[in-house]
């Protein structure tokens, strides 16, 4: 039954359970501590050199994919370093850099600027994420005066052998060729990029300049959009996606009639590659639903369903597609997409519009008595969500016009709790 089927919702963490999270953690870590302080001396050296070396290996891991996209003259958009809660972000020579809360696994966003040797590059940047951390241990062999894998009691050299265990460790996970928590891990990554045709990689090219667009429209900046997205075009003109998603701009910022056109000369969808044709189904789907009119918003869920099927996963169509069935006063379904693309984000900019659409679904399902039916439907819904949904949303970044419409629709009436 639908796409949540065998799924529990995923909760924004209330405050008890976020206190309960942090009385955990500090347990665990005391459970380390007293382990640690009760072990031979050798062996708490060793075991505190493993995990303190978690996050500069993280760090030597990222950057190495990151440098060796640049120096194949690849664009690196974003880097980010751990998962969980965002703790800060700079940009770096126009690459965005995130640090979260654990610093146990990150990610490297590269983007060809030219489709030369696509594969070949991109199996090359895939290598120097573990080819990084494979120096660092040549470096700890070195310092280590070749006693790397010797029985020792030399403390620092004992230390040297913890970090060396971690990289091993490290290495295992990246370089196994086997998807690992739905992602593909580097040595996968090597063989997909050698294996992938070449026209795989022609998406890849704007890539960036697409996602940045679309954030930034559901940030409620259009204009900042256009702008993005016209640079794009002057260094790839012509392009179809680019040209599509500039029309998205234009009907935002309320020129429909030239929207229409550039829309009109992209062109049938189905004539392009599918994850081509997947972007002009969405950008075809987004222009409809500006448009508010109940008959057009019929053939904006048509198009929008096309671009999940042709790219199954992207979290971006699936929140398109609960903005359209919310639109159109479907509200189950719009719980059910907003919830599936909610549990793909990982970001902030991503959360935000995912939380409001599930705020605002869900109280008015309660609203109607429609908790769902628990014979066939995966997720009932509970009192709480629609405040506990708005709660999350104070830390998370949405556009003014979407906050206005959340507080205003769950604002209490008269003789309601607060």
């Amino acid at each position: 039954m639908g796409d949540l089927e065998g799924c529990g919702p995923r909760l924004p963490a209330t405050p008890t359970e976020r206190r309960m999270s942090a009385l955990v953690l500090v347990g665990l870590l005391a459970l380390f501590a007293a382990e640690v302080v009760s072990s031979p001396a050798n062996a708490k050296v060793a075991v505190l050199a493993f995990f303190l070396a978690t996050a500069p290996l993280l760090v030597v891991h990222e950057l190495g994919h990151a440098l060796a996209a640049v120096s194949v003259g690849w664009r690196v958009s974003e880097i980010t370093l751990g998962f969980g809660r965002e703790l800060w972000r700079f940009s770096v020579a126009g690459t965005l850099v995130r640090i979260k809360f654990l610093p146990v696994e990150g990610y490297v966003r590269p983007s060809p600027r030219t489709p030369g040797w696509v594969r070949w590059k991109s199996a090359w940047i895939y290598v120097w994420g573990p080819g990084a951390e494979l120096l660092a241990g040549a470096g700890l062999f070195l310092a280590s005066d070749g006693r790397l894998f010797e029985q020792t009691e030399v403390v620092a050299v004992i230390a040297l052998q913890g970090v060396a265990a971690a990289i091993g460790v490290s290495l295992f996970f990246n370089l196994l060729p086997l998807p690992i928590g739905g992602r593909v891990n580097d040595g996968l990554g090597i063989f997909m990029s050698l294996l992938a045709s070449r026209e795989a990689f022609t998406s890849h090219l704007v890539a960036p300049f697409l996602l940045g667009a679309k954030r930034s429209l559901l940030a409620e900046k259009p204009a900042a959009a256009e702008r993005l997205l016209s640079v794009a075009l002057a260094e790839y003109p012509g392009d179809p996606c680019l040209r599509a998603w500039r029309a998205v701009c234009l009907a935002e910022l309320g020129d429909s009639r030239l929207a229409e056109d550039l829309l009109r000369s992209v062109g049938d969808p189905a004539k392009h590659d599918p994850a081509l044709a997947a972007e002009l189904h969405a950008a075809l789907a987004w222009a409809w639903l500006i448009s508010d009119d109940p008959e057009v918003l019929v053939f904006a869920a048509q198009a929008a369903r096309r671009a999940a099927e042709l790219d199954p996963g992207d979290l971006h169509h699936s929140l398109l597609e609960a903005r359209i069935a919310y639109a159109r006063g479907r509200m189950r379904e719009a719980f059910r997409r907003a919830m599936d693309a909610y549990r793909a984000a990982s970001e902030l900019e991503d959360e935000g519009p995912c939380l409001a659409t599930l705020a605002m679904a869900s109280h008015r399902l309660l609203r109607a008595g429609d908790l769902g039916d628990p014979e066939v439907e995966p997720v009932l819904i509970r009192p709480d969500y629609p405040r506990r949904f708005q709660s999350a949303l104070q830390r998370t970044p949405i556009g003014p016009r979407l906050r206005s419409q959340v507080e205003e629709l769950l604002a209490p009436t008269a003789g309601e709790p607060a």
